[in-house]
């Protein structure tokens, strides 16, 4: 029964079924301080771009946001992977400091184009 609550909330996490909104993907470690030093960035994002959904999924404590981690880090082919990482659509970043929080910001604005002019 595990397995099987653990399979529906991994295939909720992953393929959201009735969003609309880009799904924002950010995989953090408890011990990890870029990820610690990251967190009050995301949460700035979540504020500034409320037509992405934001995931905010800490993997070492989580066996199930471990399991949607790894299935990410294989989908965007990421052969060298860490924490934390931003993922959103085919695009995503590994790692964190202050110079990164304009590739970022420049990820989310490319991938909202895409949206808006496939709408």
């Amino acid at each position: 029964m595990r397995k099987f609550i653990a399979a529906i909330f991994f295939f909720l996490m992953m393929f959201p079924l009735f969003a609309d909104k880009p799904v924002f993907y950010f995989f953090h470690s408890l011990t990890c301080p870029h990820c610690v030093q990251a967190e009050p960035f995301v949460d700035e994002l979540i504020k500034k771009y409320s037509q992405i959904e934001f995931k905010k999924l800490e993997v070492s404590a989580s066996q199930e946001n471990k399991i949607i981690y790894i299935q990410k880090i294989e989908e965007l082919k990421i052969d060298r992977p860490g924490v934390p990482v931003f993922a959103l659509g085919k695009d995503y970043i590994i790692g964190f400091n202050d110079s990164y929080k304009k590739k970022i910001e420049e990820m989310i604005e490319k991938n909202l184009k895409k949206v808006n002019t496939s709408q």
